[in-house]
């Protein structure tokens, strides 16, 4: 009885708090009240002041999807032609890297390739507000005119100012914005892709398009002579593993030490890598042959 005496009485000082503040807010607005009606043309003198008043906020307020935001940090996203080297992309991002610190505006910049050669991802980071007068927005338009400056061609770069909140959702960003294609034929994609691309290029409010499309890389076909690799022994998959071994990953060893372990791979020489041509002079060996076809009876041409 005593604890349900003392919660009876919580419960009506409660309802009387709220039956007070309700009654104080009431009073409150009948005083208003009564002071426009008293006041009739000032009130509405207020009215057409109100109207310029909203649309002027409604002017300048920002109406991006997302609200920019400003946390000192660039990111850039660079894909290269799908036919270009490592070597030449490496040139490429490093000119890229080079353009973006040397604004006067930029603290530090890395820079790295993804999973192709053909594409990566460079941050810069922005010294503090305090020590700048420039956004992001200004700092990257300053990096577009180096590098149109520099003449470099090859890379489609795009570069957006990095924020809390973005619009990639859960995947690798490649701009501010991300549209997703699907479709269950595949021709649609690549036929539609390049158009939409080619729009959006043409947009006055949209700027550094670019498209992870890549249907348009070079490929060498390597016609193999079966009768006379049959002859001599020399088997597809003889021929696949010693081309993989020059021009894929083929693992020789590995070395270990204290704090990692590094893995050797097996690979031509890198001016055997720039052209399809040297594929021509590509030597095929059984056991016992050698790779400059000392023995011709265990050696043989793949064919282009």
């Amino acid at each position: 009885p005593a604890g349900a005496s003392a919660l009876r009485r919580g419960l009506r000082r409660l309802s009387d708090g709220i039956e007070w503040t309700f009654e104080a807010v009431l009073r409150a607005y009948v005083r208003s009240l009564d002071h426009a009606l008293r006041r009739r043309r000032l009130v509405l003198a207020t009215l057409p002041l109100s109207l310029v008043v909203t649309v002027a906020v409604i002017t300048v307020m920002p109406k991006d999807i997302i609200p920019k935001q400003d946390v000192a940090m660039i990111v850039g996203y660079f894909r290269g032609d799908e036919t270009a080297s490592f070597q030449k992309m490496d040139a490429k991002i490093r000119a890229v890297s080079a353009a973006m610190l040397a604004d006067r505006d930029a603290e530090s910049v890395a820079a790295f390739t993804g999973d192709t050669r053909v594409e990566g991802q460079a941050f810069a980071q922005m010294t503090g507000k305090r020590d700048r007068d420039d956004g992001p927005d200004e700092m990257i338009a300053r990096v577009h005119k180096r590098l149109e400056a520099t003449g470099l061609t090859g890379v489609r770069l795009s570069l957006f100012s990095a924020g809390d909140v973005n619009g990639g959702g859960g995947r690798q960003q490649q701009g501010a914005y991300r549209f997703v294609l699907r479709s269950d034929n595949a021709e649609d994609i690549y036929s539609w892709t390049p158009r939409i691309t080619q729009a959006l290029q043409g947009s006055k409010v949209m700027t550094d398009i670019s498209t992870n499309l890549t249907d348009r890389a070079t490929a060498v076909h390597v016609d193999i002579a079966r009768d006379t690799a049959a002859r001599y022994l020399v088997t597809p998959q003889l021929i696949s593993g010693a081309l993989f071994d020059a021009y894929g990953q083929r693992s020789a060893s590995n070395i270990s030490t204290p704090l990692a372990t590094y893995h050797v791979v097996m690979e031509v020489a890198p001016r055997y890598r720039d052209s399809p041509d040297v594929l021509g002079a590509f030597r095929v060996s059984t056991s016992g042959g050698t790779a400059g076809g000392g023995t011709a009876s265990n050696t043989v041409r793949v064919t282009l």
